[in-house]
C-alpha cells in the first residue's frame, strides 16, 4: 500500500467519522429541542390544573359540602355533618376551613 493510497484512506475515515459526530449533534439538539417542548407541555396541563382548581373548584366548595360529609360520616361510621365550609387562597397553597363539624 502506497503512502498517497493510506493518506487517502485515512481523510475517507476521519471525514466519515466527522460526519457521525455532526449527526450526533444534530441529534442532541433534537433531543434538546424535544424535552424543551415536553417541559413546556408539562407546564401548560399544569397551569390548566391550577386554574381549574382556583377558578372552578374553590368558588364553589360549600357545593362540595354535602359530598364531603357523606364521605366522613362512611369513613368515621357516624353521622358527620359540617356547619360551614370555606375556602381561601394565599399564593399557591389552598387551605380549606370546616367550622361547626359535629
Amino acid at each position: 500500500m502506497s503512502f498517497s493510497s493510506l493518506s487517502s484512506l485515512v481523510k475517507k475515515k476521519t471525514s466519515a467519522g466527522f460526519s457521525l459526530l455532526q449527526g450526533g449533534r444534530v441529534g442532541l439538539g433534537q433531543l434538546a429541542r424535544g424535552m424543551a417542548w415536553l417541559l413546556l407541555g408539562l407546564a401548560a396541563v399544569l397551569l390548566l390544573v391550577w386554574s381549574a382548581l382556583y377558578g372552578v373548584i374553590l368558588p364553589r366548595v360549600s357545593d362540595y359540602r354535602p359530598d364531603l360529609e357523606a364521605a366522613a360520616s362512611r369513613a368515621l361510621g357516624v353521622p358527620v355533618q359540617i356547619g360551614q365550609l370555606t375556602a381561601r387562597h394565599a399564593g399557591w397553597v389552598p387551605s380549606f376551613d370546616l367550622e361547626q363539624v359535629t
